[in-house]
């Protein structure tokens, strides 16, 4: 006859009150992430760093901003931002892709164009995969890039040096341009949104040293203009040398 063992170790079972409470910090996780991200465009990202990372992370990727807070925390892998949209997916341009749930992320590195590596994606998508719902269709991509190169001639006030107001204004245009330091709030250039003309000649004529801007244009992928350059949803901006030219 078989000897019965009587078994060992293991966990009691979860009782009701565990169980309510339980969902009722997942609810509260969500609650929280939704609250934040309604009031910001539906979106975590654009938000102050330390306080999206404050958030408790849910336990499954109910929505867009869900899966954002989830990317964050993917196990060794840095990631700096992370944006999501639903119904979109890179490989349809233009077309809505029901079912779809598309995460941008932006690690740290390199600078002025940071962009991931397979390994992080993967990692970023392991993390993500047992969490999303069922019925999802995860993509997990890095950011595309629109390359603009700024042109201008400044004029030096009579007492600046002109090549030290150079330095001064190809740093204000980097710094504003940069995709995790720059943009309106300086929490970096925020997806889709357009480089314009107008805050590009408020940001150099208020360079020290600079006593007006005298010419301005803008390129994108060598399509000179004067007007402003258009950003699709999903891309940010990667600056090229620009051409500054500081005259007396």
């Amino acid at each position: 006859a078989e000897e019965v063992v009587a078994p060992e170790g293991g966990a009691d079972a979860e009782t009701v009150a565990d169980a309510a409470a339980r969902a009722a910090r997942a609810l509260w996780a969500h609650e929280r992430i939704a609250e934040r991200a309604g009031a910001n465009g539906g979106t975590l990202d654009g938000l102050d760093r330390a306080e999206v990372r404050a958030l408790v992370p849910p336990p499954r990727a109910l929505t867009g901003p869900d899966a954002e807070r989830l990317a964050l925390d993917a196990p060794g892998a840095r990631v700096a931002r992370a944006r999501a949209w639903a119904g979109l997916d890179p490989a349809l341009p233009g077309l809505r892709a029901p079912g779809a749930l598309t995460i941008v992320v932006v690690p740290h590195l390199p600078a002025g164009r940071p962009a991931p590596t397979p390994g992080l994606l993967r990692l970023v998508r392991r993390h993500l995969e047992p969490r999303r719902i069922m019925g999802t269709r995860l993509v997990v991509a890095g950011p595309s890039y629109v390359e603009v190169t700024v042109a201008a001639r400044l004029v030096a006030r009579a007492d600046a040096r002109p090549a030290a107001v150079r330095e001064r204004a190809v740093a204000a245009l980097r710094a504003f341009l940069d995709p995790l330091g720059g943009g309106p709030a300086g929490r970096g250039w925020p997806f889709g949104r357009d480089v314009r003309r107008a805050e590009l000649l408020a940001l150099l004529d208020g360079v020290p040293g600079v006593e007006h801007v005298a010419e301005l244009g803008l390129s994108a992928r060598g399509a000179a203009g004067c007007g402003d350059v258009c950003v699709p949803p999903g891309a940010l901006v990667a600056l090229e040398p620009p051409a500054v030219e500081v005259g007396p």
